[in-house]
């Protein structure tokens, strides 16, 4: 539908914003870069009740009908359609932040609200893949360092619920939760094994951690996001070659029940979170 010329390196992280109105992306040149997405373009006619305001669909194919085929130029006349009404995403980045001096491996947004839910800010931390952490609020050109870690993180993600909280996973094999406020961890917890990604529950009261054995670690969240290890699900093949386990790939929650597993042998696992516990 879109193609960017984003990056001059390979694109490790891309992430919407919860709004939906931005887009971030990092990777091997170390470069942040944030997109803006626009609305598509359709034709505005349609009448008083709305009932017949035409789709993105409609529109396009109607566009499809009044080519002239027997010009030849079918095949232009289409990618121009498509270019007209699915540019959705700015061809200019909004933002490009140079600071980082190694790749961006992880990228993660938070949505500040006030009391009315009105959006007041978007906060973006990003991981690299040296000893640093940053956040970004999308209105201001320079980020801010969050602080030095220990060692190279591997994933990060903001707690739904809890402002200014999130969770890393480092090379160290060490999860911790920390708040953008302060200078140091308020929890952390020692997995033994590579974490390669991580997940809140949408109601910030569970996380699952991925390991590179095709494990996940599931801990319960107190009120200040501290985590107390629960239980473990096994995304593991039965039999054959994949029997030991390959590294988790991906975690993605529906709903506060329902998680989605991704792992290293092309397996996506849906599991319903109540019955592991």
């Amino acid at each position: 539908v879109q193609d960017i010329r984003a990056h001059q390196e390979p694109i490790w992280a891309a992430k919407f914003s919860p709004c939906g109105n931005y887009l971030a992306t990092g990777g091997k040149d170390g470069v942040l870069k944030i997109w803006k997405i626009s609305e598509p373009a359709l034709d505005p006619v349609a009448d008083e009740s709305g009932l017949n305001a035409p789709t993105l669909g409609s529109v396009f194919w109607k566009s499809i009908v009044e080519i002239d085929i027997s010009q030849g130029a079918f095949q232009k006349q289409k990618e121009e359609c498509f270019s007209k009404f699915y540019n959705l995403i700015d061809n200019t980045p909004l933002r490009q932040y140079w600071e980082h001096e190694y790749d961006i491996v992880d990228l993660s947004w938070q949505i500040n609200k006030d009391d009315s839910g009105a959006i007041l800010k978007s906060f973006f931390g990003n991981m690299q893949l040296g000893l640093e952490g940053y956040f970004v609020a999308i209105e201001k050109e320079a980020p801010e360092k969050i602080y030095d870690l220990k060692n190279a993180p591997t994933c990060i993600q903001f707690h739904p619920e809890l402002e200014n909280t999130f969770v890393t996973g480092s090379l160290d094999q060490t999860i911790g939760v920390g708040a953008l406020t302060k200078q140091r961890l308020a929890s952390k917890d020692q997995t033994y094994e590579y974490i390669t990604a991580l997940a809140y529950q949408p109601n910030g009261k569970r996380l699952i951690v991925g390991l590179s054995t095709g494990t996940c670690n599931v801990y319960q969240c107190d009120n200040l996001g501290r985590l107390n290890w629960t239980t473990k699900i096994d995304c593991k093949n039965r039999r054959g070659k994949f029997a030991l386990g390959r590294k988790v790939s991906g975690i993605t929650f529906f709903n506060n029940k329902e998680v989605l597993i991704t792992t290293n042998d092309s397996r996506v696992r849906l599991f319903n979170l109540d019955e592991c516990l």
